[in-house]
């Protein structure tokens, strides 16, 4: 009877917690933050904030929401995939979300008329970054089978299936200028490629030969194009390289 009576108690304890989540979530904020997006989402696979600077994008294994940076007001896209969502990125004019699945799927979604158009399958697991050229017209894609998709936006045809890393293809990003895609891995390199031509055009090794190995999971170039930064999942390790010479 006692084990009975303690197993409510804690049942009782459990839907009080379920249903103050929301706002608990929301009084418990860390020092300067101003919301808590995704609750009650699942987990969180993916971030991705509107070129507008008036979106933010939220995906989870359960969908993907869409969020005023002004308001937070929320909005449920139509699903896209039955598999849980792996990635996301918003398109230069900030109207369409492209996404990645656990299951190596690919679309785009129109966030002013709810379209979807899949892309053929070519990725065998997961897709973990999805990355649009700055005009818009090419979308790049990484996944964990180690390989890279270049897409046409327009038709959703493949230009080029690029193969050269050895481990998953955690993240991929293309140059201001839209002339180079780079790409991380978890063989710890990073490539630059020629997304028109597929040429793999350098590979930068710093990211093995650290003291603190590690897969390298994030890439950004500056803004003029002539450097990129690569993070990896061990702190501390960050390299900015010279991409003419590949010097750090």
């Amino acid at each position: 009877m006692t084990n009975y009576k303690n197993f409510s108690i804690f049942i009782y304890l459990l839907m009080f917690i379920v249903m103050h989540q929301s706002v608990d979530a929301q009084q418990q904020l860390p020092f300067g933050a101003k919301a808590r997006l995704g609750i009650n989402k699942g987990w969180i696979s993916d971030v991705a904030f509107s070129p507008d600077r008036t979106q933010i994008a939220i995906a989870s294994h359960i969908g993907i929401w869409i969020y005023d940076a002004a308001t937070g007001a929320e909005t449920a896209l139509p699903p896209a995939t039955p598999s849980d969502v792996s990635a996301i990125a918003f398109s230069p004019d900030s109207r369409t979300i492209a996404g990645g699945s656990d299951e190596g799927t690919i679309w785009l979604q129109h966030l002013d008329t709810g379209r979807i158009r899949h892309f053929p399958p070519i990725h065998t697991q997961h897709v973990l970054s999805v990355a649009f050229s700055p005009d818009g017209k090419v979308l790049a894609s990484g996944s964990r089978d180690r390989t890279i998709g270049i897409w046409d936006t327009e038709t959703g045809k493949l230009r080029r299936h690029l193969t050269g890393h050895t481990d998953a293809v955690n993240i991929v990003a293309f140059s201001p200028d839209g002339k180079t895609l780079a790409s991380g891995s978890s063989d710890r390199t990073v490539c630059l490629w020629n997304p028109e031509t597929g040429e793999l055009w350098y590979t930068f090794l710093e990211h093995r030969n650290a003291q603190n190995e590690s897969f390298v999971t994030e890439l950004v170039f500056s803004p003029d194009g002539t450097m990129i930064a690569s993070g990896g999942d061990e702190w501390p390790t960050l390299f900015v390289w010279d991409i003419k010479t590949g010097k750090v």
